[in-house]
This record gives structure tokens, sequence and C-alpha cells, in this order.
């Protein structure tokens, strides 16, 4: 009979991709071996119809640079999802970039320092829904216009080194459901618009923040 033949070994998982948006139907660009972040984000660079980033994980490919390196891509006033979570992207974010266009930014677990630039979340105040920067190195005060970001549904930057209050207004942010603040550094009095419970599940535990003894916690807030 036949003699043992050994199993072959899993094929390997297909390369990253990057989705385009043309009206020819979504398509995928192969990006490739693995590369340093920077021509890694050179390449993206180059592709002005360029609507979705998804590159969640992508270690081996992007591993060691930060978006901040490059220049505003040439898709940034149509892109629409920017997702490098998980990447081990390090340095600071880019403070100069305009994305009026972009719903969901994804950022989290990576190793990003310094602090959450203003001019970045004015950039993308008017369109952005999703943000996630939980799970970095972020230090610095939580910037004022994370109030005036009026499309705002979820805000996760749980499991950084945020110092300082938290400003206020966000509670009166008519889209915004969920606040991650959990883990950092916050002090000061929880703003009363957050207590008066306008968002539903706002989460603080692990930090120095505080609320009067005769304020009356909202179902949904985390403090411990």
């Amino acid at each position: 009979g036949a003699g043992w033949q050994p199993t072959p070994p899993p094929a390997p998982p297909p390369p990253a991709t990057a989705t385009t948006g043309s009206s020819g139907g979504s398509q995928p660009r192969l990006l490739g071996s693995p590369r340093p972040a920077a021509r890694a984000l050179e390449v993206l660079a180059r592709l002005p119809q360029l609507r979705s980033i998804m590159l969640p994980g992508a270690r081996p490919l992007l591993s060691g640079g930060a978006p901040g390196v490059a220049p505003a891509p040439a898709c940034a006033g149509v892109l629409r999802v920017l997702d490098v979570s998980g990447c081990g992207l390090s340095g600071p974010l880019p403070g100069k970039w305009r994305l009026p266009a972009l719903r969901v930014l994804n950022l989290a677990h990576n190793q990003f320092t310094g602090p959450l630039p203003e001019a970045l979340l004015e950039g993308m105040a008017g369109s952005v829904q999703q943000l996630h920067v939980q799970g970095n190195r972020l230090g610095g005060r939580l910037p004022a216009c994370l109030a005036s970001m009026a499309r705002l549904e979820a805000f996760h930057a749980g499991d950084n080194r945020l110092r300082g209050p938290i400003p206020e207004g966000l509670g009166r942010l008519p889209r915004l459901a969920t606040l991650g603040l959990a883990r950092n550094r916050l002090t000061g009095r929880i703003p009363r618009d957050l207590l008066e419970g306008g968002v539903a599940r706002v989460f603080l535990d692990g930090n120095l923040t505080t609320h009067g003894s005769d304020e009356e916690m909202p179902r949904g807030m985390y403090l411990t």
C-alpha cells in the first residue's frame, strides 16, 4: 500500500489589504511583503481615492513607526476609516493631519506617546463618530475641543497616562453613548453634565476623579 505522507503545513495568511472607494467598486490593494512603516505609509499616501485603511494587528507590516512621520495622505479628504490598532506603532500622533471625512479612527493598543493633538481632533471634528486611542502611552490633558465633536458616538482613551480634569461639555454631546477613560491619571470633580446622565456608559475607574456626596451617580457610570 501507499506509504505514510506528512500533512502539509497550513497556508500563510494573505497579505494585508487596503480598500479603495472608486466608482468601479471596492478592490483590494495588496501591500506585499513586510516592510518598514514609513515605506508602507508612503504607498498608501499615493492612493487619492482610498476610503478605508484597516490593518488591525499588522505588526510585521507597520511595526516601529508612527503615522506622524508621514505627510497627510493624498486620500485625506475622502478617507472614512483608519484602523491601525495593535500594530506596534510608536512616537507622537500627527498634529497636522486634516481628515474631514473620517468616521472611524482606531489607534488603540499601540505605543503612541505625547498628548492627544488638538489640531488632529479639530481636523475631523465635523465627521468622526468613533475614536479609539486606548492602550497607548498618551499623556497630557484631554483637549477641550472634544466637547465640540458633535457627531462623536464613542470615545475610548482608557489605559493611558492622561492627567488633569475631564473637560466640561462631553455630557452634552448629542450622540455620545460611550466614554471610556478608565485607568488614567485624571483628577478633579466629574463635570455635572456627565453626572446628569446624558452619556449611557461612562468608565472612570482607576482615576482620582471625585464627585460631591450629594450628587447621585447615574446608571451606567463606573468609578471603581
